[in-house]
């Protein structure tokens, strides 16, 4: 995942050197809650994508309220927005608004390489 992030990121920067801080973000959408072991792994993966090897942005997006009690304590990186049930263009205003841009369309590696 690691390589292919940074292949990624280096295929976009070429093709849009006016943007050289770009990285792509990673959403990971938990679907379980109560399960303290998943959320603790992604959080430490999270971690090491964004802030330990600078590779992505990363939203971790839980099915539950009550998970966020499971979350390492980590003020300084995180940040919490409690939402209800959102339509996919409902939940792009929001992350567009307060959390990070992110892409109207997901493009294939092929159209970020291109």
């Amino acid at each position: 995942l690691y390589e292919r992030l940074a292949q990624v990121t280096q295929a976009y920067r070429k093709a849009h050197p006016d943007e050289p801080h770009w990285r792509p973000t990673v959403v990971f959408d938990i679907d379980k809650s109560g399960d303290s072991k998943i959320i603790a792994s992604v959080c430490a993966h999270a971690k090491q994508l964004t802030h330990d090897k600078g590779l992505c942005h990363a939203i971790v997006v839980l099915s539950s309220s009550f998970a966020v009690a499971e979350l390492p304590d980590d003020p300084g990186r995180q940040e919490f927005l409690r939402v209800g049930s959102f339509s996919c263009e409902e939940a792009s205003a929001v992350l567009d608004a307060t959390l990070a841009t992110l892409p109207k369309e997901v493009a294939s590696d092929a159209a970020v390489a291109a």
